[in-house]
């Protein structure tokens, strides 16, 4: 995990990947560049969290992009913390008073509850013997499910959520961050680590809709002449 504190609240990195053909691009909008998952993510910007999964990570994209004659840049992008980094094992007590969550540092009661709001009625439960064990696996292969966090109201406050899964480049489990598309003003700024003169975009991926002008009332109808 990359981590910086500064007056304004301490800020963490995640990377992500970007493939393309040719030479490197001079613009890419970072809405575009969320790391690529084993399923789909929708309403969530995803990315390597922690040193380990970046460098496995970044190898991971190094090959993918040579067996797919694909070429790639690395792109870090920064969110603004408001809540101090929790550096020990997480209640679900503490969960409000923090806007970074890694799963690898849940209690067990922290992960009832995340076990039970992932969990559907068909999935196979083991009487909650291991709740940590069961909801590790299930995010590994449905990584799409941590959205059923992000979304209760208990953890909307949390801008980034980190928990291990795979992605759509590598079978290996690496640790990825989340931040729900609602907390993208917390995305400060971003870079192209392999191509620093490509500009990376913040537009947002929440579509502004145009207002609409006020209803008229209709016209009058004309007075019949008697």
């Amino acid at each position: 995990m990359s981590a910086h504190a500064n007056a304004d609240g301490p800020t963490i990195e995640l990377s992500t990947v970007h493939f393309f053909h040719g030479p490197a691009p001079r613009v890419v909008s970072l809405k575009g560049c969320s790391l690529p998952m084993c399923e789909a993510m929708p309403g969530l910007m995803c990315g390597f969290y922690g040193r380990q999964a970046k460098q496995d990570g970044f190898m991971a994209a190094y090959a993918y992009a040579q067996l797919n004659n694909l070429d790639f840049t690395v792109i870090d992008f920064h969110v603004r913390l408001t809540s101090p980094i929790n550096p020990v094992k997480m209640s679900i007590d503490e969960v409000g008073s923090h806007d970074l969550v890694s799963l690898a540092q849940a209690r067990r009661e922290l992960w009832k509850t995340i076990d039970f709001l992932i969990k559907d009625d068909t999935d196979d439960d083991a009487g909650g013997a291991n709740l940590e064990t069961d909801g590790k696996l299930l995010l590994l292969d449905r990584p799409g499910l941590i959205s059923r966090v992000t979304d209760n109201m208990a953890f909307q406050h949390v801008k980034v959520m980190a928990f291990d899964s795979r992605t759509f480049i590598s079978p290996r489990t690496l640790t990825v961050g989340v931040v729900p598309f609602r907390h993208w003003d917390a995305i400060t700024h971003a870079t192209c680590r392999l191509n620093p003169t490509t500009q990376v975009l913040l537009d947002s991926p929440i579509r502004q809709e145009k207002p609409r002008p006020p209803a008229l009332a209709p016209a009058p109808a004309p007075r019949s002449r008697a």
